[in-house]
């Protein structure tokens, strides 16, 4: 089984300390936008997102409106010019606000984005490893793994089906936390 990476699909980081519910929307958001989301833990260093920016291409960066965040970005993209082979240098928005998320006027007849059938094997999302033992390596989660992770709740001791529930202290950067 090989991973399939769609061509010039945008990779589109979110390196920030947002709150659940606007990180997730965000995500969910680069995802509808048929773009693979790569979720970074802000505690890394610079040289550690340099290194996960690198290897897989990030096109977009979504940064949190901290000034630490920024920061971190900044430092990681000066690392990325020096020594990275990448073709360009991603770009840098901020991520929105949870006031930024929801329309106070609805527009009537909005347009969505065409779904787009993607294959199994395709690349959905990045999520990395702690970086404990050197650098970060990023861990690509296909379709396939995704659709298989969402079934968890159907199985195990306590019946999960048709329950509500969210668990806002994992960050969302993190494995269980996407979960």
């Amino acid at each position: 089984m090989s991973l399939i990476v769609p061509e010039k699909t945008p990779v589109v980081a979110i390196v920030s300390l947002s709150d659940t519910i606007t990180y997730f929307i965000t995500m969910m958001s680069i995802l509808r936008a048929n773009s693979i989301a790569f979720p970074i833990s802000p505690r890394n260093s610079a040289h550690a997102v340099a290194h996960l920016i690198s290897k897989v291409g990030v096109t977009l960066i979504l940064t949190g409106h901290e000034s630490s965040m920024q920061d971190l970005v900044r430092e990681a993209l000066d690392i990325v010019a020096i020594s990275s082979t990448l073709e360009n240098i991603p770009q840098v928005s901020l991520e929105p606000l949870f006031e930024d998320l929801f329309l106070h006027d609805p527009i009537d007849n909005a347009e969505d984005l065409p779904l787009q059938r993607q294959d199994p094997e395709e690349i959905l999302m990045y999520i990395h490893s702690s970086g404990s033992t050197a650098y970060p390596k990023p861990i690509p989660w296909t379709n396939r793994r995704v659709s298989e992770l969402s079934l968890i709740p159907s199985f195990g001791e306590q019946d999960l089906c048709d329950k509500i529930l969210s668990l806002h202290v994992m960050p969302m950067y993190h494995g269980m936390g996407i979960l």
